[in-house]
């Protein structure tokens, strides 16, 4: 009987250790979800204050001769990125880890591929930025920078 009683008290404490670390877990997460999500949102706030303003990232790359940029992060900053400069003189190449998993109507490479000689590289997975710049300066000789301070020092 005690074997027994043991056994099941050993149980319960495990799955009581087991579901507090899934909790934390899944805290954790949530948590990095909604700063992602907080960040997001005011970039995209001040981006479109800028449009409502008559204003888009060109000028940023055109002040700064930046004539062959790549964006790095093809879900929807990189998206909104690409249409805003597409028909601009800018010469864009378009980089994503996903890159095989993505339809998109111009050529997406991976970063595990060549990438072309570029006057810049923008990331636009901002909530990941630095590890990618660290991954990326491996690679390239370009400035790297953040979308997020793109949006931010537009004029």
């Amino acid at each position: 009987m005690k074997k027994n009683f043991m056994g099941i008290a050993m149980g319960i404490l495990s799955g009581a250790i087991v579901t507090e670390i899934m909790i934390k877990k899944g805290s954790k997460h949530s948590h990095e979800h909604e700063e992602k999500m907080d960040q997001y949102y005011h970039i995209l706030n001040h981006w479109l204050d800028l449009r409502q303003g008559n204003r888009t990232l060109y000028s940023y790359f055109h002040d700064r001769g930046y004539q062959k940029v790549a964006i790095y992060g093809m879900k929807e900053f990189g998206q909104r990125l690409y249409y805003e400069l597409k028909d601009t003189d800018i010469k864009l190449y378009l980089i994503d880890k996903a890159a095989d998993k993505i339809w998109f109507e111009d050529d997406i490479l991976s970063p595990a591929e060549s990438i072309p000689e570029t006057d810049v590289i923008v990331v636009t997975a901002v909530y990941y930025f630095k590890d990618i710049q660290k991954e990326l300066n491996k690679k390239v000789k370009c400035p790297i920078i953040s979308l997020q301070e793109i949006v931010y020092e537009t004029k």
